[in-house]
């Protein structure tokens, strides 16, 4: 998005109209993109099976080396690091205890964007009056709230109905 700023292109619901032929540009680029890498993939699986015969010892200190890297080098923070460090000693309790660690990831990943728009969803419902009804009363929020709920339900629902069966 800030390369299209840079030259003068708004991306939003009138990018195809004002910019198609940059739009098109990018898909057709991707195709390209898509298709090379088909390609170095089939010709490097050979090549990256030897990977998983690298032994773990040697594996573990350069995967945190590497995150440790890359969790610095987002924000030039150490606080990212840490952040890093917490979450990795969270999600390696939360294992022993049988818990997942997506959610964790996911949370630490999406949080400052969910954030965000949360804050930009809240200006808006005030200037559309009601909170209650800009979250809670929209077609859309319905469908996702009641999709929720479903998903919610499902580990308890299906047991049952393959218990019918």
């Amino acid at each position: 998005m800030g390369a299209l700023f840079a030259h003068g292109i708004i991306p939003g619901s009138r990018l195809l109209i004002e910019t198609g032929d940059v739009v098109f540009i990018f898909i057709t680029s991707l195709i390209v993109a898509d298709i090379i890498m088909l390609i170095l993939g089939f010709l490097m699986i050979k090549v990256s099976v030897n990977i998983l015969k690298i032994p773990s010892y040697y594996l573990g200190p350069i995967i945190m080396l590497l995150c440790v890297i890359g969790s610095y080098s987002s924000r030039n923070s150490m606080f990212d690091v840490a952040v890093m460090a917490g979450g990795g000693i969270i999600a390696f309790l939360g294992s022993k205890a049988g818990l997942d660690s997506g959610p964790l990831a996911l949370g630490i990943v999406l949080g400052a964007i969910m954030e965000e728009a949360l804050g930009v969803s809240l200006i808006m419902s005030q200037a559309a009056g009601s909170i209650f009804s800009f979250f809670f009363l929209r077609p859309l929020c319905i469908l996702f709230i009641i999709l929720s709920i479903l998903s919610s339900l499902t580990p308890i629902i299906l047991p049952r109905i393959r218990k019918n069966k």
